[in-house]
């Protein structure tokens, strides 16, 4: 079997759809996945909408703040406001239960495709760790039927990055990114997942040879009429490559 080589090609922002919708299970979800790329449409003034499926309600397993759902909120508000991106909307489902919303949730994805009409689609990639996450794929895969047509799927990961994803680079924005990652005091209390979030992002750009080009956020770019052959059984995807049992 011959083999070739695969390396992530740099996609040019320049050509990137302007009516947006972001997808996503939690609030700062969006920031950590493609912060760098919001904030380019954001400087750019392009229409962006970004939904929440849950507040983020279990982001304090210890109990030190009262009313976590209103300081997350408020968090990824001004994080987003750092990017050029207006306040975001939760559609309330909740934290840690999106596995078991199924329909309601694929129905809910639907209502808002039609009601934004986006021509620009990010959301999540299926092999993230969260199962949130995962349902959250699975759901907005299922809704792709009544997305615009011509509709492009930017598939992105928080816990771990997509297989064979593209990459844009963002180094020109890079304090921006910085920035809104330093708004989310609550969860930074437990993890300090900006600093590893900027290693990530700079790791990304081991095969590039650009000294100017120092971050770049991966995803896998598909359209929505392909989405459907991205989508896998993780779960058996999983056990198998780590030596279980099916």
């Amino acid at each position: 079997m011959s083999l070739s080589h695969d390396f992530p090609p740099i996609l040019s922002r320049e050509h990137l759809p302007r009516r947006v919708l972001v997808l996503v299970a939690h609030p700062d979800d969006e920031i950590i996945g493609i912060g760098g790329l919001l904030a380019f449409h954001g400087r750019r003034g392009d229409e962006v909408q970004v939904l929440h499926a849950t507040p983020g309600a279990l982001g304090d397993p210890e109990g030190r703040f009262e009313d976590l759902p209103s300081l997350r909120l408020a968090e990824v508000t001004r994080a987003l406001a750092c990017l050029g991106i207006g306040a975001p909307r939760c559609l309330g489902f909740p934290d840690g239960g999106l596995s078991s919303q199924g329909e309601k949730l694929m129905e809910t994805c639907r209502d808002r495709f039609r009601e934004f009409a986006p021509d620009l689609l990010y959301t999540f990639h299926p092999g993230e760790f969260h199962s949130d996450h995962r349902a959250l794929a699975l759901a907005a895969c299922e809704a792709r039927d009544v997305l615009p047509e011509g509709c492009q799927v930017h598939l992105m990961g928080v816990n771990q990055v997509p297989t064979f994803a593209s990459l844009y680079d963002y180094t020109d924005l890079l304090d921006a990114k910085k920035e809104a990652l330093a708004c989310f005091e609550t969860q930074l209390s437990y993890l300090d997942f900006a600093s590893k979030v900027m290693q990530r992002d700079q790791a990304a750009t081991v095969n590039i040879e650009l000294p100017d080009i120092t971050h770049c956020e991966q995803v896998l770019c598909c359209q929505a009429t392909d989405w459907p052959a991205i989508v896998v059984n993780t779960d058996r995807a999983r056990t198998l490559a780590w030596g279980g049992s099916e």
